[in-house]
């Protein structure tokens, strides 16, 4: 690559008719100048794209991170989902359980009331029975022993 020290440094031979000599020392300058600006400019460009580089390095990076976090969300959502279902699957097991130990139980009571209705229905039958003998046995007596 030809820098503007070349430029400015390089010599032409001499010869009859030849340029100007403060021409061509002139015209060397100004393009040694505008190299070196251009050289300047490349060089800043460089480390602007060096530093976007970098910059863009920490953005994958960011981007890698969030990416691997919303993965694990996912996945711990899912499985708290997954929780959420079983736990409500084992409740209403439980529940179901539950209730039908109850209504055993209360059939159960019902069966027990039952016979106890019929217990008293059948002891309120004797008991009339019995009354009704007893009455009809007073009646008896009463008619029996009556003065006459």
């Amino acid at each position: 690559m030809i820098t503007p020290i070349d430029i400015q440094e390089k010599t032409f031979a001499t010869s009859f008719r030849g340029y100007n000599k403060a021409d061509v020392d002139e015209y060397k300058k100004i393009v040694a100048d505008f190299l070196d600006t251009k050289i300047s400019e490349v060089d800043k460009l460089k480390d602007v794209i060096r530093y976007k580089n970098e910059e863009l390095k920490k953005y994958k990076v960011m981007e890698e991170t969030m990416s691997e976090t919303l993965v694990f969300a996912k996945q711990t959502a899912e499985e708290i989902l997954l929780n959420a279902r079983n736990r409500e699957e084992l409740l209403l097991n439980q529940a179901d359980l539950k209730a039908a130990e109850l209504i055993q139980e209360k059939n159960e009571e019902i069966r027990l009331l039952e016979q106890r209705i019929e217990q008293l229905k059948a002891d309120y039958s004797s008991y009339k029975m019995k009354l009704g003998a007893i009455m009809s046995s007073h009646i008896k007596m009463i008619d029996e022993s009556s003065i006459e």
